[in-house]
């Protein structure tokens, strides 16, 4: 069977485990690629809830990036790991995607966003629900201090407390996790830490 891991990937996560991250997964043209489109795309302040509501809870500039004929590539890459990250590891019932996030977070104001669940109800009106969320870096960790990426699924992070940090998340570093799972990006203090967020939808659990 072909294999959209890269190889090195098959000794980098662990197939028992909800968070899987997958390093290389994008290369250094195909980010160059987002982030011409990005250039593009009119910067909008993030918000949180179902209302659209600016808040301290996050902060940080996003771009929405739509399927058109400047991203099809991406969205086809992201279905064709989709398809296989979900067969080995979680069998979630998905039927779409949203529209991607580029994410920015400066260092000059703190950007973060602080502890939260992906899964929401905005989506009420068809019944479905984030059900896999992924993050891709889009710049080297070198151009910022901060900004870390944790999951809490069950582990005990350097702290005592039960969350993962997500290490060595060099540009074209792919994670999946559940949408279920609370995470967080600490403050970026230094630099500009870049990144793309992706979720993917399905019927609400039964």
């Amino acid at each position: 069977m072909y294999s959209i891991y890269p190889p090195e990937s098959n000794h980098n996560h662990d197939f028992n485990s909800y968070v899987v991250t997958i390093p290389n997964f994008l290369p250094e043209d195909e980010l160059k690629k987002i982030e011409d489109n990005a250039s593009d795309i009119k910067v909008e302040e993030s918000t949180v809830s179902s209302n659209n509501q600016k808040s301290d809870y996050r902060t940080c500039e996003i771009r929405w990036f739509h399927p058109n004929e400047n991203t099809e590539w991406l969205f086809q890459k992201m279905t064709g790991l989709l398809q296989e990250i979900n067969g080995m590891h979680y069998l979630y019932n998905l039927s779409s995607w949203e529209p991607f996030q580029h994410t920015t977070y400066h260092g000059h104001n703190s950007g973060n966003f602080k502890s939260h669940l992906d899964e929401t109800k905005v989506f009420n009106y068809t019944n479905m629900i984030r059900k896999l969320s992924f993050s891709i870096m889009l710049n080297d960790p070198s151009e910022y201090e901060g900004g870390d990426l944790k999951i809490w699924y069950g582990k005990m992070d350097s702290e005592g407390k039960p969350a993962l940090k997500i290490d060595n998340l060099k540009a074209g570093t792919l994670v999946a996790f559940p949408s279920f799972l609370l995470h967080e990006v600490t403050p970026v203090t230094k630099g500009t830490r870049k990144s793309l967020v992706c979720w993917t939808l399905g019927p609400r659990w039964t």
